[in-house]
């Protein structure tokens, strides 16, 4: 199990769990079937980037979603980090049949909307909740900001000496508990998640999926041939970077055998 320590957040979502009353704040509410599953979205700022697509009924980055569906089996594990307001996690619960989501998020704005949404569609059980006000890294620290525009909250990152965001590995936050998927979108900071992440891949062998900045692609490449991973799907979104599938290389031969 997960050592690491219950922030406020969290705390939230415990609570819900347990049927207690929690104060979440004021939203617009969007309800809407995208791809035939019911869906209620909260949005605070319908001017944000990814709460737009919410308001309309739509979720955002549906390429990558379906990306995501491909190589997802129902019931299994989900590991989010980088949630931002939920989008990946609200499709990874009701439309893959995730049987259990770990969410990760430092910033208090996009976090505090997550938790709405968990709570309009009823995955306070599915949802851990542990990661929540907490960035992922190499090792453990402290004293990070977030930095995020207003209209862009999914473009934040963490800015260190800014603040009191507290950085913790994913290793120690999964626990012993076995991840078959791995979503990472860390905004340039992708490749200190997954030196945080070792013992994690090391014991699942997961799925990962991962937002790499152009800048890092070099370093990607020689991780993944250190740790006997097969890019096999990549998808560019924007100008700077592009998101990249990748599996351990004994399941890739595998599927070759078996093709």
């Amino acid at each position: 199990m997960s050592d690491l320590p219950l922030l406020e957040p969290g705390e939230k979502l415990l609570r819900m769990r347990r049927g207690r009353p929690v104060r979440l704040g004021q939203y617009h509410v969007a309800k809407a079937s995208p791809q035939g599953r019911p869906v209620m979205f909260a949005v605070m700022n319908p001017e944000d980037e990814i709460q737009g697509h919410h308001i309309n009924g739509q979720f955002y980055e549906e390429e990558e979603l379906e990306i995501m569906r491909r190589h997802f089996r129902p019931g299994g594990t989900f590991f989010d980090i980088g949630s931002n307001v939920g989008n990946h996690m609200l499709y990874a619960a009701i439309h893959l049949q995730a049987a259990r989501v770990f969410v990760v998020e430092p910033n208090p704005k996009a976090y505090a909307v997550l938790l709405a949404n968990i709570a309009l569609n009823g995955l306070e059980r599915v949802v851990e909740g542990r990661g929540l006000g907490y960035g992922m890294g190499a090792e453990d620290g402290g004293g990070f900001g977030v930095r995020a525009g207003p209209a862009n909250l999914g473009g934040g990152h963490l800015v260190a000496g800014k603040g009191n965001i507290p950085v913790s590995t994913a290793d120690r936050l999964a626990g012993d508990a076995a991840i078959d998927f791995v979503k990472i979108d860390v905004e340039g900071m992708e490749i200190d998640v997954l030196k945080g992440l070792e013992q994690t891949i090391a014991r699942s062998r997961p799925t990962l999926f991962v937002e790499l900045n152009d800048e890092n692609r070099a370093v990607l490449e020689d991780w993944a041939q250190a740790h006997s991973y097969q890019p096999v799907t990549e998808y560019r979104r924007y100008a700077k970077s592009e998101n990249v599938l990748m599996i351990p290389a004994e399941r890739a031969e595998k599927g070759a055998e078996d093709a």
